[in-house]
């Protein structure tokens, strides 16, 4: 796992499950983005205090599940966000661009803010896997359709009307023999 794919920014809000506001490490893994909460710590320990930062597993993010990635600022979060994000939203910079990233859970939707000083990086990073990942799917979905018995190939082109009945039966002549 490179560095070039890890990413510190700061959650904002919005996982129903998750209100929080707190600092993350992004890890942008081949079919998922891995998210963990840096959880600071402060503990006396002889006298003083003792720092620490625990790094805890917050939220796994299939690619598959993505439905948006985009670039908003407080004025483009509709009202219903804002609500939903609570004192959060209320205390953005309104010149500041977050990254949003809406998925499904497997509950419901998910609207996640986040800040990051290399935004544009890890979107673009973001973006790029996703475009992979359909890829393959399309790629995928194509080798499916290509293994598939041509008879049943033939007979679907011919109930879509890609060909006439005459060709349908030319064409079947032809696979049967």
């Amino acid at each position: 796992m490179g560095e070039q794919n890890k990413f510190r920014g700061e959650y904002l809000g919005g996982h129903a499950a998750r209100a929080s506001k707190c600092n993350v490490i992004f890890t942008l893994l081949p079919t998922e983005i891995f998210i963990e909460h840096e959880l600071e710590q402060t503990k006396l320990v002889d006298g003083g205090f003792q720092h620490s930062i625990n790094i805890v597993p917050m939220l796994h993010i299939p690619y598959n599940a993505i439905k948006e990635v985009k670039n908003v600022t407080k004025d483009s979060i509709d009202a219903l966000r804002v609500i939903a994000l609570g004192v959060v939203g209320a205390l953005w910079k309104k010149e500041e661009t977050y990254l949003c990233i809406v998925y499904n859970d497997g509950i419901q939707e998910q609207t996640l803010i986040f800040g990051s000083e290399k935004m544009d990086v890890l979107q673009r990073e973001i973006y790029q896997r996703l475009d992979k990942v359909s890829r393959l799917k399309k790629e995928e979905e194509t080798s499916k359709e290509e293994s598939v018995n041509p008879l049943l190939l033939l007979q679907l082109r011919y109930v879509k009307g890609e060909i006439t009945k005459e060709q349908y039966e030319e064409m079947k002549k032809v696979l049967q023999s």
